[in-house]
């Protein structure tokens, strides 16, 4: 987020060794690395493309709601909230060509139905 938003980023924190449950493995002893990073396949049950139509019941709903969201912010905190918007989306759709097609729509370089 802090790069999304022209800031110098925080140092990558250390890995994290997850201790093995009793029984895979041969005890606590004994550690696993994290999960794997994220990759450009899309999670199961993701949708594959990007959809560019109207989807929402009520838009005008949510588009009211962001801009009450909003309203008590700095310019300074709003772009933070776009940023941490963004990121919790981007991570509930989880596939990463379509969150490419998304910026390259958002952009204007991609048409959108």
């Amino acid at each position: 987020m802090r790069r999304s938003l022209g800031h110098a980023p925080l140092p990558a924190p250390a890995p994290v060794l997850l201790p093995l449950p009793l029984g895979e493995g041969g005890g606590e002893g004994r550690a696993r690395p994290p999960a794997a990073a994220p990759s450009d396949k899309p999670l199961p049950g993701s949708p594959h493309n990007l959809v560019t139509t109207p989807h929402l019941d009520a838009p005008d709903d949510f588009y009211q709601a962001l801009i009450d969201a909003h309203q008590p912010l700095s310019t300074d905190e709003s772009h933070a909230f776009n940023a941490r918007l963004v990121l919790l989306l981007s991570n509930h759709i989880g596939a990463l060509p379509v969150l490419r097609e998304a910026l390259a729509a958002a952009r204007g370089a991609a048409p959108v139905a």
